[in-house]
């Protein structure tokens, strides 16, 4: 029986509001429309309000898109923890390729490249270029040089086992070799953490927790 008396949304419905909110919020973080650095609360609290406004004047007129990656990093960790560190590493390569994407995108947005402008910038540069020199004119600076390498390997690997580009190897060299996928997958997995941060220091300027606050109290 359907309770009638319950006043207010219920603790579900309150939560996956909050969690709407602040996919929302953070897709205008990442398009460079909400800056948080440099900025009071107060400030960044009314232009949260302000942005809820207009989606309220046009209610049914946004889209919210989804964020696959931390399903691709989990399955990776399943994978690997199954002893299928091959599986691990294409989607760990998947993952990398579209933190670089959605990364690469924000910032070059942000300098005034169009949408046309940006998709062709992507098409162009190649996973080592995105990497490495594609990084390095949008960011102005360079990923560690670690980072890089283990990403880079993850890539050869993911090549390699999608077209099938290994040999017949002994016993001994196969067994070798499982080994050091399964501690290039373990590598990767840790590498993802550092991508993370340096996501949190470029788009949230190391203050997602303040960001979070912010949207709960406007939420409130």
């Amino acid at each position: 029986m359907v309770n009638t008396d319950r006043v207010g949304p219920s603790a579900l419905e309150r939560e996956a509001v909050k969690l709407l909110l602040q996919a929302v919020m953070e897709q205008h973080v990442r398009h460079g429309d909400l800056v948080l650095n440099g900025r009071s609360d107060e400030d960044v609290a009314d232009q949260v309000a302000e942005i809820l406004k207009c989606y309220v004047d046009q209610l049914g007129e946004f889209e919210v898109v989804k964020d696959h990656r931390a399903t691709l990093f989990e399955e990776a960790r399943v994978y690997l923890a199954a002893g299928k560190a091959d599986l691990a590493l294409m989607l760990i390569a998947t993952w990398i390729e579209h933190w670089l994407n959605d990364m690469i995108a924000w910032r070059a947005e942000s300098t005034g490249l169009n949408d046309s402008e940006i998709i062709q910038l992507l098409r162009d540069s190649g996973f080592r270029s995105k990497l490495t020199v594609t990084w390095r004119l949008v960011f102005a600076e360079r990923l560690p040089d670690r980072l890089v390498g283990i990403a880079q390997r993850v890539g050869e690997r993911r090549n390699a086992f999608v077209h099938y580009k290994w040999q017949s190897k002994p016993a001994g060299d196969a067994a070798a070799d499982d080994e050091r996928t399964a501690a290039l997958a373990s590598d990767s997995l840790a590498a993802v953490q550092e991508f993370l941060a340096i996501e949190e220091r470029l788009v949230f300027a190391n203050d997602r927790d303040r960001f979070l606050r912010i949207l709960d109290e406007v939420g409130e």
